[in-house]
């Protein structure tokens, strides 16, 4: 069973989405952010590696991109990087990793 996500509106204009207890090689449940246009995503804890994957029909999944074209695969804890792509979902998959991963959406008002 994937682990759960909490999304709340911490501030107007912004979505917070955290995955918790990621592990072994485990998808996170798929968060739909589509509505912001600007998203980052940092990763925390212990592990090898999280692929940031999105979707547009919820079944086939892609890793999609930083602002600089590179795919978005986080090796190290504590980096935020912004998702170039804006897909209707996104969800975290990991390998090796205990620790959390939180995506920040928003958008100008």
């Amino acid at each position: 069973m994937a682990p759960g996500r909490i999304t709340t509106l911490p501030q107007p204009n912004t979505s917070l989405s955290t995955w918790s207890g990621l592990a072994g090689s485990e998808n996170g449940d798929a968060a739909s952010t589509v509505r912001w246009q600007d998203k980052t995503v940092q990763c925390t804890g212990t592990f090898t590696s999280i692929t940031i994957q999105g979707s547009n029909d919820g079944t086939n999944w892609g890793t999609l991109s930083d602002a600089q074209g590179v795919d978005l695969v986080i090796t190290v804890a504590n980096e935020v990087r912004t998702i170039l792509e804006n897909p209707l979902y996104i969800r975290p998959v990991s390998v090796g990793a205990a620790g959390c991963v939180v995506l920040i959406a928003g958008s100008q008002s």
